[in-house]
């Protein structure tokens, strides 16, 4: 799936229309098709700060949820033995 909505294996701007939008709001993008195009000047100016800051969004609520489950799981576990 990140291989695919990266657009690692077929760029995203090939892609129809209503399927790159929906991958524009994904997270994959920033791994390969958002640096390619900000490196092609594809992507320029303040869309490159937009482009970013949709990347920390997903970065805050990944840690967030992350955290989340972290706790959530250390709240269950039980270790045996000395």
């Amino acid at each position: 799936m990140i291989t695919l909505f990266s657009g690692m294996l077929v760029p995203i701007a090939l892609w129809p229309e209503w399927l790159a939008h929906i991958a524009a709001w994904l997270p994959f993008g920033g791994l390969i098709d958002i640096p390619f195009s900000i490196y092609l000047g594809k992507i320029t100016g303040m869309d490159i700060w937009s482009a970013i800051g949709k990347q920390m969004i997903w970065v805050v609520f990944f840690l967030g949820l992350g955290r989340i489950l972290l706790r959530r799981g250390f709240s269950r576990l039980v270790i045996q033995g000395g």
